[in-house]
């Protein structure tokens, strides 16, 4: 079972990344990278920019990304108001040998970190997201890497900066229709946006995702991410294929675990508390206990977890 996991080791400050809290008290994670040491701060020619291991997808894809949206513009908020324009990191410098990406450090906040962090803009968040994904549609701009972890948004010049273009691009010359939109979302963005907006929130954000779904099956070695795997071998043992409605089912599963809710006066969010536990067993047994057990009990499940986990 995947849920889109997070370092807990190491911050990085990158474009107005803060500290981020959690139902357990603030704790530091770089939420644009997933891997420790991948990503740090430098100098270069008197500016503070990123740099990043990465591959050579990613920086063919900042490249025909920058290219694409100097013609493509932004768009007009529809729910957030305003005119926004939306751009890529200017790149600095790509090492192919030592796969070594450097980058402008972009201005702007984090919109995870915002909306975890209790930003008295919440609602301003959830509507830039919404209009985001409307842009998104509109210019088939089939972004595999969307998250509201990879979107900064400068308020000073009204630009959202998409981070993260690891895995393939492709943009499209007309709208997605409906079915490819919805799919799209199933499989790239409702997972991410369930870590931390509220079920009436995603519903505004990605409307009616679950009502299309690929015909056919999926096999089990091309689904990514260990947990969520481990999560359907449990249920469907000794299958190397399942159908896509059986994936919908469990892709529908794992973002009612994510969703966060109200708790003690403040907001629980079960994915971030859970990306506290490493093992993979220990993980996915965790979270088929909170599905038995009612919300109030989640809190004190993870935090057992934590105390029974291998040091």
């Amino acid at each position: 079972m995947r849920m889109p996991a997070r370092s807990l080791t190491k911050h990085v400050p990158t474009g107005g990344l803060d500290a981020s809290p959690s139902a357990f008290g603030p704790h530091p994670f770089n939420v644009t990278s997933l891997k420790e040491g991948r990503l740090s701060v430098v100098k270069r020619n008197s500016r503070f920019c990123v740099s990043k291991y990465t591959n050579a997808v990613e920086f063919r894809n900042l490249t025909r990304a920058s290219k694409w949206l100097k013609g493509a513009g932004g768009f007009k908020g529809n729910t957030s108001g305003g005119n926004v324009t939306v751009a890529v990191p200017r790149i600095e410098n790509w090492d192919a040998k030592q796969g070594l990406l450097v980058m402008e450090l972009c201005a702007g906040k984090n919109v995870e970190t915002e909306l975890i962090g209790g930003s008295a803009r919440r609602q301003f968040y959830v509507a830039l997201l919404s209009d985001l994904l409307l842009w998104i549609r509109t210019k088939s701009f089939y972004w595999k890497n969307f998250a509201p972890r990879n979107v900064l948004y400068d308020d000073s010049t009204d630009t959202v900066y998409l981070v993260d273009f690891e895995s393939p691009l492709r943009i499209g010359r007309r709208r997605m229709s409906k079915r490819s939109f919805g799919i799209y979302c199933q499989d790239n963005v409702i997972l991410e946006l369930s870590a931390v907006l509220f079920k009436r929130e995603q519903d505004v954000v990605c409307p009616a995702i679950w009502e299309n779904w690929r015909s056919g099956s999926v096999r089990l070695a091309h689904i990514e991410g260990r947990r969520k795997r481990r999560f359907i071998q449990l249920h469907h043992p000794g299958k190397r294929l399942i159908t896509y409605a059986e994936f919908v089912q469990i892709q529908q599963r794992i973002v009612a675990i994510a969703t966060p809710f109200p708790y003690n006066g403040s907001i629980f969010y079960p994915l971030h508390a859970l990306s506290r536990i490493t093992e993979l067993n220990l993980y996915v047994n965790t979270v088929l206990e909170l599905e038995r057990q009612a919300k109030k009990w989640w809190p004190s499940i993870i935090k057992n977890s934590l105390t029974a986990a291998p040091n």
